[in-house]
Formats: structure tokens, C-alpha cells, sequence
């Protein structure tokens, strides 16, 4: 059975054998999960002597084993983001400080009604004189139109900012966390669902068992304890704040995540 309790990083061969950088204590918090096993995409395919497949089906693997394997996905994906020694570019980190720079200019100083007024009253002057009119209301004047390309200016500099912005290694291990994060939020839910399904179930089936030795005037005591433990049990367990649980699990083992958005 797989190791849970470590998780090995960056490894290297030498001589036949692996040698790790770092070994990651996996610290577990209480998660409240279960033993029940999901199924995954990994296919577990059986296969005839001749080469044919007899049948195919897919793993299956417990929750805990699924937060191990994004856990274990996210250290390694971070520890070759850092290794790679690509970053921003001299060329970029000028663009991308000239940007920021125009950004700020641009929405302190360039006022969105002013620009339509100045544009109104520059395209009615010229009417005016192509008419030879003194007082002229520019009925064809588009002012959704002004106000559209002073916002598609805007919206085309935060998208060359954000495109560098994607180039730093910063940028894409919060993204990677991010993902992660949302991954074992998910594992989570799926579990917490299945337990209430399961607590669900078997209180009906406790519940038809009394009735049914009612019926029949047999001791159900044993039932009637069995049920109570159940609901204790029910009670004591929280499945409700797994973005919570999932955030705090990540922060235990050196991942800090904004659940805020």
C-alpha cells in the first residue's frame, strides 16, 4: 500500500538509482473523510492471454489516496516552476512598467465624458462649416461609440498587461494552486455527499428494522442503540465547510490559498 505520510520531490538519476532533492512530510488535518473508494480516469483494464481485453474498467481509489495525488501534482509542478530559469525578459519588464505606467495615466487623467464632449463639439464644428451653419445640433453624433473605444483602450492594456503578468513564475504557482485547491475542494464535496447518502440509507434501513421487529415482538434495543449512535455519530462531523477544510489542509502543508475569491 502507498505511502500517504510523504511526498518525494525533484528527483534525479545517478547510477541506477533516484535521489530525491526534498522529501515532503504530508500533514493530514481532520478531514472528515471517508473510506469509500470514487472512481478515477485511470483505466485498470484486464487483458486475454491473446491480447484482447477481457474487460475494462477504471480504478478506484479512496479520497484521501485523490488529495495525496493533487497534492503530490501541485509540489512537483512547483518545484519545476521554480527550477526553470525562463522568467520575464528584459524586454517584457520594460513593456510591462511603460503599461502600468499608460494604465495609470490613462484612467486618471483621461476623462471618459470630457473625451465625448471634446469629440462632440470637434465633429459639430466641422459640420458646421461643411453646412456653413452657425447653430447646428448633431443629431448623428454616436457617443456610444466614443464611449466604447475609450473603454476597448482600457481593456486592451490590462490584457497586454495581464499576458506578461502570465509569464511570471509567481503568476503561474498561484494558478497552479488555484487549480489545485479547486480540485481537492471538489474531492471533498464528492465525499461529504456520499456520507450523507450513506447516513441517509442507513438510518431508513434502522428505521424499517425497528418497525419490522415491532411487528414481530422482538427486541430491537440493540436497533434503537445502533440508531442513536448513528445520528451521534451524523452530528459530530461537519460536512459542510469543505472550501474551508480544503484551504486549511493546503495551508498545513505550506500552501496558502485566498478562499475569498
Amino acid at each position: 500500500m502507498k505511502d500517504l505520510s510523504i511526498i518525494m520531490v525533484g528527483y534525479t538519476k545517478e547510477d541506477g538509482n533516484f535521489h530525491y532533492d526534498y522529501k515532503h512530510k504530508v500533514v493530514w488535518t481532520d478531514l472528515e473523510i471517508s473510506n469509500n473508494t470514487f472512481q478515477t480516469n485511470i483505466p485498470c483494464t484486464t487483458i486475454n492471454k491473446d491480447g484482447t481485453i477481457k474487460e475494462r474498467k477504471y480504478l478506484k481509489i479512496t479520497t484521501k489516496e485523490l488529495i495525496y495525488e493533487e497534492l503530490t501534482s501541485l509540489l512537483i509542478s512547483i518545484y519545476y516552476i521554480k527550477k526553470d530559469k525562463s522568467d520575464l525578459k528584459y524586454k517584457d519588464k520594460i513593456k510591462l512598467k511603460e503599461l502600468k505606467a499608460l494604465k495609470t495615466y490613462y484612467e486618471k487623467y483621461i476623462d471618459k465624458q470630457n473625451l465625448i464632449t471634446l469629440t462632440y463639439t470637434k465633429e459639430t464644428a466641422k459640420k458646421m462649416e461643411e453646412l456653413n451653419k452657425i447653430n447646428y445640433i448633431n443629431k448623428d453624433f454616436n457617443k456610444e461609440l466614443v464611449s466604447s473605444v475609450y473603454d476597448n483602450i482600457l481593456s486592451d492594456i490590462n490584457s497586454q498587461i495581464n499576458r506578461i503578468e502570465r509569464k511570471k513564475k509567481k503568476f503561474r504557482i498561484k494558478q497552479t494552486e488555484r487549480y489545485t485547491f479547486n480540485k481537492i475542494t471538489n474531492l471533498l464535496k464528492q465525499d461529504y455527499e456520499k456520507q450523507k447518502e450513506d447516513f441517509i440509507l442507513k438510518e431508513k434501513e434502522l428505521k424499517e428494522k425497528i418497525k419490522e421487529f415491532e411487528i414481530l415482538f422482538k427486541d430491537n434495543s440493540q436497533l434503537k442503540l445502533d440508531l442513536q449512535t448513528l445520528k451521534r455519530k451524523q452530528q459530530r462531523i461537519n460536512l459542510n465547510n469543505f472550501r474551508e477544510k480544503a484551504a486549511f489542509f493546503l495551508l498545513e502543508n505550506g500552501i496558502t490559498i485566498n478562499t475569498k475569491h
